[in-house]
């Protein structure tokens, strides 16, 4: 097998060429990029990415600008694992990490890889900024890519992400008190130790459930694939119900059971499909 090997790179090396994307015979040499990549030389120039034929080809997109730039290569050394593996060197390129005379520096540009060989990460810049927005809806965490937004949009993600707590929060607690008032429960002091109860039995089930879903993703999908493994919103609600022992939190619950059940938003049996629906839709 070895021996094989050895001579299999020294004949990709005698002849100078391997097959490429669009299985035409290039040079190793060959090498392509964006018609917006001016600093660099190199074989053919592209205006779209599709029209590459390099069997490595990458696309990141600058978030300081908007702008995408690509780069294709045949070499050898832009395969996965290889010192100048085709994401890793547009990234430096986008990011300007190297001056002219190849030393590193720090350009304060940031990039992102939206495109690998046929996989699309993000179609442009909007489809980039929608994705992360989204992201930061979930976490609550918008400071780790702060240069994507102005201070109005970061605004819009701090009251959309608080909607969104109070919907969740409200969703819960009314399924929890529908389904202890099923039981039969009807005095608060009651009803507050039924609610705290199923939070707790819930939590652990969500929890179990989001487990064995996560488990199930990582044997389906690609060794080095990004597995999204963030807690729903949910978990933090019901935790802290399910936490209630202390009198002021028992007091609040009872507060918060009061206001809803005297909203219109505390609808009996509803409220329950509504809990059952955040359960499935957000784990």
């Amino acid at each position: 097998m070895y021996k094989r090997f050895i001579f299999l790179s020294l004949f990709i090396l005698i002849s100078g060429c391997a097959t490429s994307n669009s299985g035409e015979s290039l040079s190793i040499f060959y090498t392509e990029k964006s018609a917006n990549l001016e600093t660099h030389r190199t074989t053919k120039v592209w205006t779209n990415y599709e029209d590459m034929k390099a069997q490595w080809r990458a696309e990141a997109i600058n978030l300081n600008t908007g702008e995408q730039v690509f780069y294709g290569s045949m070499g050898p050394a832009s395969a996965p694992g290889a010192s100048l593996e085709i994401r890793k060197f547009i990234k430096d390129i986008c990011e300007k990490r190297y001056n002219n005379w190849g030393i590193r520096q720090e350009s304060g540009i940031d990039c992102v890889i939206s495109r690998y060989q046929d996989e699309i990460y993000y179609k442009d810049f909007e489809d980039l900024k929608d994705s992360y927005f989204k992201t930061a809806l979930r976490t609550g965490d918008t400071n780790y890519m702060r240069k994507l937004w102005n201070q109005n949009e970061l605004e819009q993600i701090k009251r959309a992400r608080q909607e969104k707590e109070k919907m969740q929060k409200e969703i819960v607690l009314a399924g929890l008190l529908s389904r202890c008032e099923g039981f039969g429960w009807k005095d608060e002091d009651d009803l507050a130790s039924c609610v705290q109860q199923e939070a707790y039995r819930d939590l652990q089930l969500e929890k179990q459930k989001r487990e064995i879903k996560f488990l199930e993703q990582k044997l389906a999908t690609a060794q080095n694939s990004y597995i999204d493994d963030d807690e729903p919103l949910f978990f933090l609600f019901l935790d802290a119900y399910a936490q209630s022992k202390q009198r002021e939190s028992i007091l609040q619950m009872k507060k918060d059971i009061a206001r809803l059940k005297a909203s219109n938003k505390y609808k009996g049996s509803s409220t329950e499909a509504a809990l059952r629906s955040l359960y499935r839709t957000n784990n």
